[in-house]
C-alpha cells in the first residue's frame, strides 16, 4: 500500500459491496488480517450444492463453506497440499433451523479474529472457530462455487475489508512535485525470500531515493541514481521485529529540507518507530513527481 501526497486520481472505489458471479476468482487487492471481515449474500438454490473459498495459489483453501442441499447440512473444512479434514464440521443444524430457506435470501459472515474464523449465517453464529491452516495473509483470492447448469447463480454480491489507505499495487504512480514537509506512506508486508525497493525519481537517470529491504543480506539499503550513477549507500540492519514472514509494517518517508527522514514501523500511527535512517538530498527535489514499488 502507498499513500502519497497529492495524489491524482487512480483510489479504489470505497462502495460497501459489488456484483459477483459463481466460480470466477474474486482477487484480494490487500493481504487479509485480523480484525478483518468479509461478506456474502446470495440466495438459497436446492439444485446442487454450492461453497464459499478462500484461496491461496495452489489451490490451498483457508476456508471452506460448503452448502449441500442433498444431504440437508453445511460443512466447514480447509484443505493444504491437497489434505482435506482438518476441521471437517458436518451442521445440519444450519438447514434444521432454517438458516437457509427455500428460495430465501442468504447472507455468511467471516470474522477474523485472533483465535481462527467465526463464521455467522444469516446472523447467527455456526458455532465454529476454524484455525488457520496457513498465514491469513498469503490468502490471495476467493472463489464462490456452484454447480455447473445451475439456472441462476446462488451468489450475488460480496463486501471485502475496505481499503485501510489509498492503495496501490506495484507500478508507477504521479504524483504533484514533492515539498519541503511531505510525507510518503508506504505498507508492506516482509517476505523472507523477496526484496522489496521503492523509488521516487522524476526520470530514467535520477532516483531521489532508493529503499530496498533485503532479507537474503538482513539489511535495508539507501541510494541514490544521479545523472545515471549510483551513489554511496546507506546501510543498517532490518530490525529484527519485523523480521517474521507476512509481518505487515508501514515507511514514513519525511522529506526535510537537507534530506529524507525515514522511519520503518510496525503500525500506521508510526507510534513505534523500530528503525531511522536518513538519505541527504543528492539531486533536486523539484522535479519529483513518480513514485515505483
Amino acid at each position: 500500500m502507498l499513500k502519497l501526497p497529492a495524489i491524482k486520481e487512480n483510489q479504489v472505489s470505497n462502495k460497501d459491496s459489488f456484483d459477483i458471479s459463481a466460480n470466477e476468482d474474486i482477487p484480494l487487492e490487500e493481504a487479509l488480517r485480523v480484525g478483518d471481515s468479509i461478506g456474502v449474500w446470495g440466495t438459497f438454490s436446492s439444485d446442487g450444492r454450492f461453497s464459499f473459498n478462500i484461496m491461496r495459489p495452489k489451490a490451498d483453501y483457508l476456508l471452506h463453506i460448503d452448502v449441500r442441499p442433498d444431504s440437508g447440512t453445511v460443512v466447514i473444512d480447509s484443505s493444504v497440499d491437497g489434505n482435506w479434514g482438518t476441521i471437517n464440521k458436518h451442521l445440519p443444524e444450519a438447514f434444521q433451523d432454517v438458516v437457509f430457506s427455500k428460495d430465501g435470501d442468504f447472507h455468511i459472515k467471516i470474522d477474523f479474529k485472533e483465535q481462527g474464523m467465526l463464521i455467522y449465517i444469516n446472523g447467527k453464529d455456526i458455532g465454529v472457530t476454524a484455525p488457520y491452516e496457513f498465514d491469513l495473509c498469503s490468502a490471495t483470492y476467493i472463489i464462490c462455487n456452484s454447480k455447473e447448469g445451475l439456472s441462476s447463480s446462488p451468489w450475488q454480491r460480496i463486501k471485502l475489508p475496505k481499503p485501510r489507505q489509498i492503495l496501490q499495487s506495484f507500478g508507477t504512480y504521479e504524483f504533484n512535485q514533492l515539498s519541503i514537509g511531505d510525507i510518503i506512506n508506504l505498507t508492506a508486508h516482509y517476505r523472507t525470500s523477496q526484496t522489496v525497493c521503492a523509488n521516487i525519481t522524476c526520470n530514467p537517470q535520477t532516483l531521489l531515493l532508493h529503499i530496498s529491504i533485503r532479507p537474503s543480506e538482513g539489511q535495508v539499503v539507501l541510494n541514490t541514481i544521479v545523472k545515471g550513477g549510483w551513489g554511496a549507500e546507506i546501510r543498517a540492519p532490518i530490525p529484527a521485529d519485523l523480521k517474521t514472514d507476512c509481518q505487515l509494517f508501514d515507511i514514513f518517508v519525511m522529506v526535510c529540507e537537507k534530506e529524507f527522514k525515514l522511519e520503518f514501523s510496525r503500525d500506521e500511527d508510526n507510534d513505534n518507530v523500530l528503525l531511522e535512517m536518513r538519505m541527504p538530498h543528492r539531486a533536486p527535489l523539484q522535479p519529483a513527481g513518480l513514485c515505483q514499488l
